[in-house]
């Protein structure tokens, strides 16, 4: 069955005659004679996630790549279907036009995405398949983080499918992400909220320290705190609980699972109060 077993491309029905001639020049007959047939199997696919990124907050990008094996088929066959699929888990959304695909290296245009996401190569990207067999396909793309939920976000679901076989991959990427939230209060008994007061968020240094006031540059995310004294961050959905970025890892999930160090600057207080010390760390777990 061509779809057992990832053969793409099995060997067409052959008959041997036993014995078999040792030919003209040779003497008698050939009574053990040898067959090896050879089905063409399919690689499985790989993913890898751009561990080089960091400073993300929710509603950012995260870029992945899956490598995809080109089988080789038998007797001059050639490729009717190609697709690769990935079934991104519910907090990833595919970011459009950001798909990039290589074959042996060299761009393709010859291919549709649809869903969340799935690569359709069509009757030109096929050909140029047709021309690359043995070697491989490279999908990178981004998708946007849309929600943290319990912080490990996998990409495990993904596969390869040629002329009706399909194989799924198992290497599983994951990034990891953590939450943030702020009440700023002042020091009566009740603590009573104020309002107004502006802070930066940066990450701390390689040491996990935090420097005496806010660094130059643009921060992770800003924010002011609103008549409840709940902090709202810029740009972020929900605007009370800030989503932040931790760590990337390939062949997840990591052990032990990380955390990151991120800097809280207050850099404006509420009318009528000082501002409280400069870079306090916090760490941000899964």
């Amino acid at each position: 069955d061509p779809g057992d077993n990832n053969i793409v491309s099995p060997v067409p029905p052959f008959y041997v005659s036993i014995p078999t001639s040792n030919g003209e020049d040779g003497d008698g007959w050939n009574y053990n004679v040898v067959a090896d047939p050879k089905n063409q199997l399919m690689d499985e696919p790989s993913k890898t996630i751009n561990t080089a990124q960091e400073d993300l907050v929710i509603g950012d990008e995260v870029e992945w790549t899956i490598t995809v094996p080109i089988p080789t088929l038998n007797n001059d066959e050639t490729f009717t279907q190609a697709v690769i699929r990935d079934a991104l888990d519910s907090r990833l959304t595919l970011v459009p036009g950001s798909s990039v695909i290589e074959i042996d290296g060299v761009a393709t245009t010859n291919f549709d995405v649809t869903g969340n996401a799935v690569w359709t190569f069509n009757a030109d990207g096929r050909v140029e398949l047709d021309n690359a067999m043995g070697g491989e396909i490279t999908v990178t793309f981004k998708t946007t983080v849309d929600s943290v939920g319990n912080g490990a976000v996998p990409n495990d679901e993904y596969e390869s499918t040629f002329n009706g076989t399909t194989v799924p991959g198992e290497v599983v990427p994951y990034t990891y992400w953590g939450q943030l939230a702020i009440l700023k209060v002042d020091d009566s008994y009740p603590a009573l909220p104020l309002e107004g007061a502006e802070f930066v968020v940066f990450p701390a240094s390689a040491a996990d320290t935090c420097e005496a006031v806010a660094p130059a540059g643009t921060p992770t995310a800003t924010g002011t705190s609103d008549d409840n004294g709940v902090v709202q961050w810029e740009d972020v959905d929900p605007a009370d609980v800030l989503g932040l970025w931790i760590a990337n890892v390939n062949n997840g999930p990591a052990a032990p699972t990380p955390t990151k160090v991120y800097c809280v600057y207050e850099t404006v207080a509420p009318a009528g109060h000082t501002l409280v010390p400069a870079g306090q760390a916090v760490t941000i777990a899964v």
